[in-house]
């Protein structure tokens, strides 16, 4: 056997042996049964040693589930045969896993359909994650987790499936070694290249009856030529073997000896009696190389047929190479931080995520600009905007709850690990994709944001507002946006961000605006003085203050008020919500502090817990008067 494929064959005994006994017997019950499904299965892995993987044992772990199931559909009663736990020192509360509870979800288990007890069998007992599984399967990690969770409900108010998964390792019949020693016979056996093996069904079968007819072959010849040698002296015995081993050594020779002398048979009878069983013989050596031709043609089919099934699998292979690559392409170019272990984050189609990004800022732009000429908004793009906006809230549902957020909305939407990954795949399809290096300083960008994030909730008491945390999070989000996007090339940055509507509230999806605009309230009116007396109304009303708490509410009403100067420029009422990230960041600040002096000097308001939890930025917008038409 070549040394690399030996090589192969090795790490996958080391790696897979005892998982694969131990997933064997849990699932068949029969220590005889499961010792031939783990044989079966290292005879299959002997003949596709290319195949198998570096890490063996998410691929292994589906022959040997493979085998158990063609093994149950001949199960024979488990014979009672004495056998110890491999392991003595393993942890007692493993020991008391009951025998009769093992085989209750045994049974339990093998009433399951086949692809449900496989599913749950790769990733309860097996160890597989649902993606190695699905991986592994070849199918979708949608598809295996939903046989996984059908398979679980049919299994309600059955023993824990950990009642196999913890139970203590068997060893296999004759003890761990021998049976090891017996595997590896076999697998090496089945692998070498002097190996005359079919596969059939899942079973390797050597061809018993070519041996069997090469013998007797031999025989013949061998008979033939002592007979021969009596009545000549001048033919030596010939060496018939025709079932020799290839690259068999040589023997060596053995010195001539001198011929014996030749005695003359002078009885007819027994002249005549010696020719016929000359005859017979010659007759048998006729019959046995008429057989032997016909095994060869025999072996040639199934050659023939070995060679089809080893083509097979090419395809296959390059199939899964190619549905890899696929994946690739599709997954995820970064997976940094903690986000990027979700199966939220690896699993989703990042390029159809980036296409209904486009097509929702398109559906926008139309809809603002009807709305900019006094127009009402085009139906097809609402309706646009609702589907687009279907496709990636598929995304925000997977990772919901699971990306940090003190936002009510769109938090996850506007984490960086969203935003890199929409970013990279909107240039993929542009045809302008990140190098290497600047999939390495983005990497970067995103660790720091992780650690940063990571100190400041570790900062916040129990007596941090709501909004403060927000704050934080809109102003570490930006500075991470601005930072991507300083990594990109002039020709990528007119890809992903229209400079019109750079960091605009409601218009740039990239800007974590988009945190603020379903949530924080615009007031509007006709100067600041107006807005302050908007704002102290809709405190009142919301937090119901008596008439001495809203005189008390007066100068810090005035001191935001002072606070959000420099944003109140006078702007037309149609583009009264179109505020940029950092009069948000301005307007935030504001309210932020205002809250906290409300918590802190009003300490008998009702409402002190809704203060804590309120994440509004109130966001002053001066409208300038129309112009005369």
């Amino acid at each position: 056997m070549h040394s690399g494929r030996r090589a192969n064959l090795e790490r996958c005994f080391d790696q897979c042996a005892q998982r694969a006994w131990k997933v064997a017997y849990a699932l068949t019950g029969d220590p005889h049964l499961a010792f031939d499904v783990v044989q079966q299965a290292f005879l299959v892995a002997a003949r596709k040693t290319e195949l198998i993987p570096a890490e063996s044992w998410p691929w292994f772990s589906v022959v040997v589930a493979g085998e158990a199931a063609n093994a149950r559909r001949k199960r024979r009663p488990a014979t009672n045969v004495e056998m110890q736990a491999m392991d003595d020192k393993s942890d007692p509360a493993l020991a008391v896993v009951a025998a009769e509870t093992r085989d209750q979800l045994r049974r339990a288990l093998d009433d399951l359909p086949d692809h449900e007890r496989q599913a749950l069998t790769l990733i309860h007992l097996s160890g597989l994650t649902h993606a190695q599984a699905a991986i592994a399967l070849g199918l979708p990690m949608k598809t295996v987790s939903t046989r996984v969770a059908r398979g679980l409900e049919r299994l309600r108010g059955k023993p824990s499936l950990e009642a196999l998964a913890l139970a203590p390792v068997i060893a296999p019949p004759g003890g761990w070694e021998a049976a090891v020693s017996a595997w590896k016979s076999s697998a090496f056996a089945a692998a070498a290249p002097v190996a005359t093996a079919v596969q059939v069904g899942g079973i390797v079968a050597m061809n018993k009856a070519l041996v069997a007819v090469a013998a007797v072959v031999a025989l013949a010849v061998g008979l033939a030529g002592g007979w021969f040698g009596r009545a000549s002296v001048a033919e030596k015995p010939p060496q018939a073997n025709m079932v020799a081993a290839e690259n068999q050594p040589e023997k060596p020779v053995p010195p001539v000896k001198p011929e014996p002398e030749v005695v003359l048979v002078k009885d007819e009878a027994e002249i005549k009696k010696l020719r016929e069983e000359v005859e017979g013989i010659r007759r048998l050596e006729i019959a046995a190389v008429d057989r032997a031709g016909k095994l060869d043609k025999e072996l040639g089919a199934l050659r023939l047929e070995r060679d089809e099934i080893a083509a097979r699998a090419d395809r296959a292979e390059k199939d899964l190479a190619v549905f890899v690559a696929q994946k690739a392409e599709r997954g995820p170019t970064f997976t940094f931080g903690d986000g990027g272990k979700l199966e939220g984050v690896r699993d989703s189609n990042w390029q159809d995520l980036a296409d209904a990004h486009a097509r929702i800022v398109k559906a926008l732009a139309r809809i603002k600009d009807a709305q900019a000429r006094g127009e009402p908004p085009p139906r097809d793009a609402q309706i646009e905007l609702q589907k687009q906006g279907e496709r990636f809230r598929v995304y925000e549902y997977a990772v919901l709850d699971r990306l940090p957020s003190a936002a009510r909305f769109n938090g996850e939407s506007t984490h960086p690990i969203t935003l890199a990954n929409i970013v990279a795949a909107m240039l993929k399809q542009a045809g302008n994709p990140l190098t290497n290096a600047q999939v390495e300083s983005i990497n970067r960008l995103g660790e720091d944001f992780e650690g940063q994030y990571k100190n400041l909730t570790q900062s916040y008491g129990p007596e941090t507002l709501r909004i403060q945390k927000l704050l934080d999070e809109y102003s570490l989000k930006g500075v991470f946006r601005d930072k991507l996007m300083a990594v990109l090339t002039a020709e990528q940055r007119a890809i992903v961000a229209d400079p019109a509507i750079h960091k605009i509230a409601g218009r740039d999806l990239l800007c974590p605006t988009l945190m603020l605009i379903h949530s924080s309230p615009v007031i509007t009116g006709a100067s600041l003085e107006v807005i302050r007396g908007k704002l102290a109304a809709l405190i009142a009303r919301d937090y119901e203050l008596t008439d001495p708490q809203k005189a008390q509410l007066t100068p810090w009403i005035e001191d935001w008020s002072r606070a959000v100067e420099s944003i109140c420029t006078p702007v037309p009422e149609i583009l009264a919500t179109s505020y940029t990230f950092e009069q948000g960041e301005i307007a935030g600040r504001a309210t932020a502090a205002l809250l906290a002096r409300m918590v802190k000097d009003m300490p008998d308001l009702a409402q002190r817990a809704k203060l804590m939890d309120e994440i509004r930025f109130m966001v002053p917008r001066v409208i300038a008067p129309a112009e005369p038409k």
